[in-house]
């Protein structure tokens, strides 16, 4: 046993060395190369292709307006929140109060095309980390009765269309639309 926690300790020793090593070759390089640019492993988000559109018109109310967003990361899913189900997780920090902040949706037994009254929606404007912005949301899963809407879902392959329109249980009237160019699916996750 005790043979076994040393081999731990002496690998974990070369390995922390090796690391730091490779820190301090590439910290020398960039330094003494004044073209020297920092390489990331994940290209910066601007550079990734947009992944879906999404865009917000609130009709009525202090926050009434349209909002587009795009994401191009993560954000429009099939099958990871659940069997069938349709999801949407656009999340964003740092936003102003009329700033469009976060899109999450949930649609149950997607599939193909599809129309129901059964999703559960909530749109953000502004800081909802602290609880600070705007929400307007939807919930009419079953046992669910806030607010009220009909989603339409266009869906095949990697791609969906989302257009729901409602009435919020806050009282704004919404129209949503969702284009996802491709989708996050089991098959592509993490691609």
């Amino acid at each position: 046993m005790l043979r076994k926690q040393f081999l731990f300790f002496c690998t974990s020793a070369i390995l922390i060395v090796a690391c730091g090593e490779n820190k301090k070759s590439a910290e020398t390089t960039a330094a003494n190369d004044s073209n020297a640019t920092p390489k990331t492993e994940n290209p910066p988000a601007s550079s990734e292709p947009v992944r879906s559109t999404i865009k917000v018109a609130i009709k009525d109310g202090p926050m009434a307006g349209t909002y587009v967003a795009e994401c191009r990361q993560g954000c429009t899913s099939y099958g990871i929140a659940g069997e069938k189900v349709l999801g949407n997780q656009y999340s964003e920090v740092n936003k102003g109060p009329k700033e469009l902040s976060s899109v999450q949706l949930i649609v149950d037994d997607i599939n193909g095309d599809k129309e129901t009254k059964e999703f559960t929606l909530t749109v953000s404007l502004g800081d909802w980390v602290n609880n600070k912005g705007t929400n307007f949301n939807i919930n009419t899963r079953k046992g669910k009765n806030e607010g009220s809407g009909t989603a339409d879902i266009k869906y095949g392959g990697e791609k969906a269309k989302v257009k729901i329109t409602g009435k919020s249980k806050e009282g704004p009237e919404l129209e949503v639309e969702i284009d996802a160019n491709k989708l996050i699916t089991a098959s592509n996750l993490g691609q």
